[in-house]
């Protein structure tokens, strides 16, 4: 098993999660009524959620599907 699909290495990941920025990103989104642009986040946001996801966000945002609402999703 790699040392990303491990679940220790999945909880670290998740406590690092930047949790202030996920719910202001949300918000963003639910107020302007559109997902966000990939320049509309921060770096370190973007690293994160590149890492959590294990994906590759261009290919989400072309699918006109929100980053914020997929980690949302995987949180649960």
């Amino acid at each position: 098993m790699s040392i990303e699909r491990h679940p220790k290495y999945q909880r670290r990941i998740l406590c690092l999660a930047p949790l202030g920025d996920l719910h202001t990103y949300r918000a963003i989104e639910r107020e302007a009524g559109r997902l966000l642009a990939e320049n509309e986040y921060n770096i370190e946001f973007l690293t994160w959620a590149r890492r959590y996801l294990k994906a590759d966000l261009d290919v989400i945002l072309a699918r006109r599907e929100s980053v914020v609402e997929r980690i949302i999703e995987i949180i649960k």
